[in-house]
């Protein structure tokens, strides 16, 4: 079931640029975290939400070429841009739900006001903008090629 709260402790996979995936990529409610942190951390450590982000732009990515932002960019990336928004509103929906939101922009807000000292969250909070922006997609699109696997 979608809904269930599954609180068990199995490790967290965190979506890392290049392809490499990291352990602390996400918020993990640290002292610098908070309670949205520490909840959203639950939801990653049970779900495969990082996981599948991760295998989509891996896939993906796969011989296109990202230019830099202002540059012209292959038409496939703006379709690749189009279903990831898709793939992620639809895993990211079921958090916003459980935790009373109606709005990512909001969830980012509250996420990045929890963690604005936690260097460690910023890739994750990087691919929550990539999903409300084409430029900040583009940004994401091309750490995560840019970067080495892990």
């Amino acid at each position: 079931d979608d809904d269930d709260d599954d609180d068990d402790d199995v490790g967290a996979r965190t979506l890392a640029p290049g392809g490499g995936r990291g352990g602390g990529g996400g918020p993990r409610g640290t002292a610098s975290g908070g309670e949205l942190s520490s909840k959203l951390a639950i939801f990653l450590r049970n779900t495969q939400f990082d996981e599948d982000l991760y295998e989509y732009l891996y896939n993906g990515l796969q011989g296109v070429h990202v230019a830099p932002i202002g540059a012209e960019q292959p038409l496939q990336l703006y379709a690749l841009y189009q279903s990831y928004t898709e793939l992620f509103d639809d895993q990211f929906k079921r958090f916003m739900r459980r935790n009373g939101y109606s709005s990512l922009e909001a969830v980012y807000r509250k996420l990045e006001e929890e963690n604005q000292n936690d260097e460690r969250a910023s890739m994750f909070l990087s691919s929550l903008l990539a999903g409300m922006q084409y430029e900040a997609f583009i940004d994401l699109a091309r750490a995560f090629q840019e970067a080495p696997d892990e």
